[in-house]
This record gives C-alpha cells, structure tokens and sequence, in this order.
C-alpha cells in the first residue's frame, strides 16, 4: 500500500483535530490554545480554527448554529462545514495523540 505524502497526512491531521473539536464542546481549550500558534496548511483549517475560537458557545447545536455565520462575518461563507461535523467523537486523549502527531510532522515549521 503506498504510503501517504507527508502533506497529505498532515492536512488529515488538521481535519481530525478540527472534528474533534467541532464534535468536543467542553475538554478541548488546552489543545485550542496550543493550536494557537500553528501554522496551518490547508487555509480553509485555519479559517475553521478561528472562527471555533471565535464562537461563544460550545454545545453541537451552538457551533453548528454560528460557524456558518462566524465564517461568513470573517469574509469566508463558501467553508464547507459538514466536512467539520462528520465524525464520531473522540476521547480527550486521543485528541492529544493526534495533536502530538502533527507537531512531529511538523516539527520546526510551528
């Protein structure tokens, strides 16, 4: 089986950590603060990233409300958010594991 580019696991990492956080809401504020000075990849990742930073609210049902429109106030209504919503959740841990991960593929370039 040939073996994913690096870029390409790189932006998977991005969305699974994204899913996590979209499907999370309460648990994920240490991760969220240390993505705070990540460089992301994908800019749409990074458009996905602010706007849950942004957002008061962490229930489902409030960041499935108000990202759309939390993007769109940014200046970026085309973000496909049902990418972010399908997932299953994911233990904390798990959050970390993938978190730590991408640090290691991207060692030097945070």
């Amino acid at each position: 089986m040939p073996r994913k580019s690096s870029s390409r696991k790189i932006s998977d990492l991005e969305l699974a950590i994204l899913r996590a956080l979209c499907a999370m809401p309460n648990g994920w504020d240490e991760v969220a603060r240390q993505l705070a000075n990540y460089s992301w990849q994908e800019a749409d990742h990074e458009v996905a990233y602010k706007a849950l930073r942004r957002v008061r609210g962490r229930g489902a049902k409030t960041l499935r409300d108000q990202l759309p429109a939390q993007t769109t106030r940014m200046g970026f209504p085309d973000i496909d958010w049902k990418i972010y919503f399908e997932s299953e959740r994911i233990q904390p841990f798990e959050l970390e594991r993938i978190w730590g991960e991408l640090r290691t593929l991207t060692a030097g370039k945070i």
